[in-house]
């Protein structure tokens, strides 16, 4: 017969869990009522319904929308191992338009103003410390999440169940050798690849593969890993545990079946069945897919061809009106052009000459530099050409004044190197007839020239009178 100490020591320990009960009855509200109440079984969703959810909103008629279709979720137990409820939660997450990164962890005590949806089996989640069940009761009273769905534990059991028959009609069909299809057999053997048997019609194959990449991944330990081999190579493969699931033909799953059976290897068969119509319709819209690709690529070639066209024409036509804009332009102006023309080319060949050199040298000190430098390099003058490269007007404080730059080529040569080369200088002003003075004196080097002549434009307010833009 127990002793007084020992009776006092039960008491205290059930005292503590009436306690706790207590506490959490008085915490449950109508509103919250649903989460203690209804088979153990059954699985709860919940939805963040504090206006302040990651992704998940209600639109004009009270639908729930989920942004970019993903959504923020967690579940209020321990991470289910259970493959048939994770698949519950994946696929009726999928039916609201939001998309989850399974498996799901566990929730935060924290965090559950950042997750969108919280799902629980109420036999797990009345598991739970009572103080962080009185934590979801409190979520749900505060309005911070609420119900969307209690899924019935019979209804998931039936579920379960079609699924089930649904493996036996297929085990029965490849038995049976009767059958025109496709299935999938598992072996649990720690693998996730994936060994395709079917060589014909391979890209169908694959794709209807893809469409079940879900269903499948949920069978093996990681994300399955797609191989072809035959029918003799995917048993050897399971056998040596290089390949957890074989996707064949009722023919070659049947050999597969009768070789495991006599070789004792585990496996079972899922509650997918491919009929060959499915793949035929398949290789079909795969093909015409193709065919209407192929087709938007030649149209938007022809059009891109069209269109390359329709600009070359546009450019000769614009190339043509430039042409004989440039040509009147020269017309008027070309005298005077000219005229600046020999004049920097006479000011360049004094100064390569040695005849006149404090012209150049005031307007152009960098040039000169460069000239000079090739002449201790006992590089000779030979000869000079000088020709107008733009002619205009340039503004100087209001007044249209003319200004001209010209491109001069030095032919030089070097006696003891044996070698010739050219000298390419840029040079030009801007020409105050009015004061009689040379203004903002223009000089580089013809590979440096690009941006610099530009800038140089644009700073002068330079207009054409040789050059139509």
């Amino acid at each position: 017969m127990p002793d007084l100490g020992e009776l006092a020591d039960a008491y205290a320990g059930k005292r503590a869990r009436i306690d706790e009960a207590a506490r959490l009855a008085r915490t449950v509200t109508a509103k919250s009522r649903f989460l203690m109440e209804g088979d153990r079984g059954d699985l709860i969703i919940l939805y963040n319904d504090s206006g302040k959810a990651p992704s998940v909103v209600r639109n004009l008629r009270g639908e729930l929308v989920f942004v970019d279709g993903r959504a923020a979720a967690c579940l209020y137990h321990a991470p289910l191992s259970d493959v048939f409820m994770n698949r519950q939660i994946r696929d009726r997450s999928a039916a609201l338009g939001a998309k989850l990164d399974l498996p799901l962890a566990s929730c935060g005590a924290n965090d559950l103003a950042s997750q969108d949806l919280i799902f629980a089996e109420r036999e797990r989640l009345l598991r739970e410390p009572v103080n962080r069940v009185i934590s979801l009761v409190d979520a749900v009273n505060g309005n911070l999440f609420a119900r969307l769905n209690v899924v019935d534990a019979s209804a998931l059991a039936a579920v379960k169940q079609v699924e089930a028959a649904k493996a036996n009609e297929v085990e029965a069909k490849v038995r049976g050798k009767t059958a025109d299809g496709f299935g999938l057999v598992v072996v649990p053997n720690g693998s996730s690849v994936l060994c395709r048997v079917p060589s014909a019609d391979a890209e169908a194959h694959a794709a209807i593969l893809l469409r079940l990449n879900d269903r499948i991944t949920d069978e093996l330990p990681g994300q399955p890993v797609a191989t072809a081999t035959s029918a003799d190579g995917a048993f050897i493969a399971v056998k040596r545990s290089e390949c957890g699931a074989v996707y064949a033909a009722a023919a070659d799953l049947a050999a597969l079946d009768e070789a495991m059976n006599r070789d004792g290897i585990s496996h079972r068969y899922l509650p997918l069945w491919i009929e060959s119509a499915e793949v035929a319709q398949t290789r079909d819209s795969i093909e015409q897919d193709k065919t209407r690709s192929a087709e938007q690529q030649f149209k938007r070639q022809r059009e891109l061809d069209d269109r390359r066209k329709l600009d070359q024409i546009k450019a000769n036509e614009e190339g043509v009106r430039r042409a004989a804009q440039e040509q009147a332009l020269r017309a008027q102006y070309g005298e005077r052009a000219r005229f600046f023309e020999q004049a920097l080319g006479d000011d360049a060949r004094a100064f390569a000459t040695g005849a006149q050199t404090a012209s150049f040298d005031q307007l152009y000190p960098k040039l000169a530099k460069n000239y000079r430098e090739q002449r201790n390099d006992r590089w000779e003058f030979m000869s000079l050409e000088t020709h107008i490269l733009d002619y205009g007007t340039a503004l100087y404080k209001n007044r249209p004044l003319e200004t001209a730059l010209a491109t001069t080529r030095i032919k030089m040569r070097n006696r003891i190197k044996g070698e010739y080369q050219d000298v390419c200088y840029v040079t030009g002003y801007i020409n105050d007839a009015e004061f009689n003075v040379t203004r903002d004196a223009f000089g580089e080097l013809c590979d440096e020239v690009g941006p610099k002549l530009a800038r140089y434009k644009q700073n002068e307010s330079f207009t054409s009178r040789w050059i139509v833009p």
